[in-house]
């Protein structure tokens, strides 16, 4: 007879014999969960790169010769930094492309000379040239900034100055944002164009009378310089397979600090900290 004396009375049921026990079931299911979730990972890269690949090739190209990069810039004029002018830009371009080679020729670029990854608000790549010599192009929303590199030293610093035009491009969207807080018509329009402020504030006189506390301590933030020292922003950013949470930090006269959030490149919050 089987001692059953450890038995409390409680009403499991016996496993049966050649079941799978309940801790061997969750760990199938969370594996199997886990699986689905990096499978879609890696598929969300490989078609954004497909879709990149194609953009920075036709960068490449209008960068090739002097007129298509002049083009390029009355496109995107904010590809050059704060103290960069045309005629800097051109001849710092013209040194690269003796050391670049020729661009690709088609829509689409080999994996071996292309790295792309997605960015909150856009992506980042890497396309490689002859020698040492690459180049960068970032994409904010609808800007575009590259950067050419002739050499290992300077593709070493390619993904800071990358990462420092994307968070100073984050900065003013926040800015932008903040302004718009400085009268109830602008803010009521703030509020009709991202949905996703429902989230925190669930009806617009709500998200109003919010605008109109915050209104004072940001009086100044319209007269601010676009261009911000780097301990003057600050980023967190959290990522998952369906899409990224940025919280940017903007510091303002007298020590307070610009909130803003975005979940899945939508503004969800705003607000003084």
């Amino acid at each position: 007879m089987v001692d059953s004396s450890w038995d409390n009375g409680g009403g499991s049921a016996p496993v049966r014999s050649g079941g799978f026990p309940v801790w061997m079931k969750v760990a199938l299911v969370l594996g199997l969960a886990a699986a689905v979730l990096v499978a879609v990972a890696i598929g969300t890269v490989q078609r954004r790169t497909r879709e990149i690949g194609p953009v920075v090739a036709q960068v490449a190209r209008d960068l090739s010769t002097d007129e298509g990069a002049r083009g390029f810039l009355k496109q995107h004029p904010e590809t050059l930094e704060e103290d960069d002018t045309e005629a800097v830009f051109l001849q710092r371009l013209g040194s690269w492309r003796a050391r670049f080679g020729a661009p690709p020729q088609g829509a689409s670029v080999s994996k071996e000379r292309l790295r792309a990854m997605p960015r909150p608000f856009g992506w980042r790549a890497y396309l490689k040239g002859e020698g040492e010599a690459w180049l960068g192009v970032l994409a904010v929303g609808k800007a575009l900034h590259v950067f050419p590199a002739i050499n290992a030293s300077e593709r070493g610093r390619l993904t800071l100055h990358m990462e420092k035009a994307w968070k100073r491009a984050l900065a003013e969207m926040a800015l932008e944002a903040g302004r718009s807080l400085q009268d109830d018509a602008s803010a009521r329009q703030l509020y009709r164009e991202n949905p996703a402020l429902a989230e925190r504030f669930p009806s617009e006189a709500a998200f109003l009378e919010e605008a109109t506390r915050l209104r004072t301590s940001l009086k100044g933030l319209q007269l601010k310089a676009v261009v911000l020292a780097p301990n003057e922003v600050s980023t967190e950013v959290r990522g998952t397979p369906f899409g990224y949470r940025v919280v940017l930090r903007v510091r303002l006269e007298g020590g307070q600090r610009l909130r803003v959030v975005w979940n899945r490149d939508r503004l969800g919050d705003i607000g003084l900290e």
